[in-house]
């Protein structure tokens, strides 16, 4: 508070070590009283009987958000996936509406190993990057230039068309 106004400061919620979760602060004036007092907007709980992991969240140009992580419940939705659920743990990506907040589509990215999504990213359009993890041999490869798991682990980087139905690379 700056005068009797208050005065916004940046933060920026980050994954610390452990996976757990804090906040960064941007700069500010540490001589005054700094009072912290988010708006919660919304609120979800998302899982199945096993685990589940959120990685990573964006949001679009039109205000959806997005959802990344893993899975390895065998009954987390699948009801919208355009994408067929691997075996053991997959990444997942999941948008939500901007108004509505309910559920647009979830959609897997997995094959018969250990597949983790850790961090996404959403243009304006729509379309979604994800990174992350993966030990499958049977990882769905589109337009690759490493056609083929090198290794025991191998990163990934794949990309969403705005519908969640097509992996375009």
């Amino acid at each position: 508070i700056v005068d009797g106004r208050h005065v916004p400061v940046s933060a920026r919620f980050v994954i610390l070590a452990q996976n757990t979760v804090g906040f960064r602060l941007g700069l500010y004036d540490k001589r005054l009283r700094l009072i912290i007092d988010p708006l919660l907007t919304f609120a979800a709980s998302i899982g199945g009987s096993e685990n589940e992991v959120g990685t990573g969240v964006s949001r679009d140009g039109a205000g959806n958000v997005y959802l990344t992580g893993w899975t390895d419940s065998v009954d987390f939705t699948t009801a919208t996936s355009a994408l067929p659920r691997g075996r053991g743990v997959d990444a997942f990506v999941m948008k939500l509406d901007a108004v509505t907040k309910k559920l647009v589509y979830i959609t897997y990215i997995g094959g018969s190993g250990d597949d983790r999504a850790l961090g996404i990213a959403a243009d304006p359009d729509g379309y979604v990057s994800v990174c992350g993890s993966t030990t499958s041999p049977d990882f769905p490869i589109v337009g690759a230039q490493q056609t083929a798991l090198l290794g025991s682990h191998n990163a990934f980087v794949a990309r969403l068309d705005p519908l969640g139905k097509t992996l375009l690379f």
